[in-house]
């Protein structure tokens, strides 16, 4: 069975990197825009692995947050795509249990 990651990614140059970087792996890749209805497929795909972009941080970090609250998600790995030039608060990553950035 494929594995699937779904992507939480506003901008539509880092969204074509990440699809051409997967592009021949056996991996299924859904990416998002919206961070309600990404909230709303996380709960129904159950996903093996979730990116989420700081570049809403605002509207990101929400979603983080809901998926952390709900016990039947919020064991998914979450890796947080940032930018190199970023400052993420250490705080939010022990708070948002973030695997990896």
């Amino acid at each position: 069975m494929n594995e699937l990651i779904l992507i939480l990614e506003e901008n539509p140059e880092i969204q074509a990197v990440i699809s051409s970087s997967l592009k021949d792996s056996p991996i299924f890749i859904n990416q998002e825009l919206d961070p309600e209805y990404f909230l709303q497929q996380v709960q129904n795909l159950n996903p093996d692995l979730i990116f989420i972009s700081n570049s809403e941080s605002k509207h990101n970090y929400k979603t983080c947050r809901e998926i952390r609250k709900d016990p039947l998600i919020n064991n998914i790995p979450v890796i947080l795509l940032v930018n190199a030039k970023d400052e993420v608060d250490e705080d939010l990553l022990r708070e948002f249990q973030i695997n990896g950035m």
